[in-house]
């Protein structure tokens, strides 16, 4: 949701872009990749509820929120003065800022999306629900089976 979210926003700007230049109004669409922030601060005592769907991979989000994946991110001053440089520059559109904004950028527009999720808890999530749907429908079927026993032999 957060994903689809955050690109329904980059859909929305772009058309108001489009819709009030004419008007002389400028819009700019910040896509960011990974920045230092002091929001990596808050998950310390963070996780997730018992019977939650993703708790197979708690520890890699806990990582990911905390900051403390291995990724790069970019220093927070550094993001800021990139950005308030587009601003004061013109730019209009959509531009890249953030570790890493560059290679997304890349991968999102010439690759197949099946690379861009795979090795991703994103994918993760994905195999261990169908893991969960397939044990679901071997249990419907084994407790039809038995019913179907059960009402030949009466």
């Amino acid at each position: 949701m957060y994903a689809a979210s955050k690109r329904s926003l980059e859909i929305l700007a772009e058309h108001l872009r489009l819709e009030i230049e004419p008007f002389g109004v400028r819009v700019l669409s910040v896509v960011t990749g990974a920045v230092k922030s002091n929001g990596q601060t808050y998950f310390g005592d963070w996780s997730l509820p018992d019977d939650s769907i993703y708790k197979h991979i708690e520890e890699i989000i806990h990582q990911r929120a905390c900051g403390i994946d291995g990724a790069e991110r970019e220093p927070t001053i550094k993001y800021a003065n990139n950005v308030v440089e587009d601003i004061i520059g013109g730019a209009t559109g959509k531009v890249w800022r953030g570790a890493r904004a560059g290679s997304v950028k890349f991968g999102s527009t010439y690759l197949p999306q099946t690379l861009m999720v795979c090795h991703t808890y994103l994918d993760h999530t994905r195999k261990a629900l169908m893991r969960l749907r397939i044990r679901a429908f071997a249990k419907v079927l084994v407790l039809t089976r038995s019913r179907k026993l059960v009402n030949e032999g009466a």
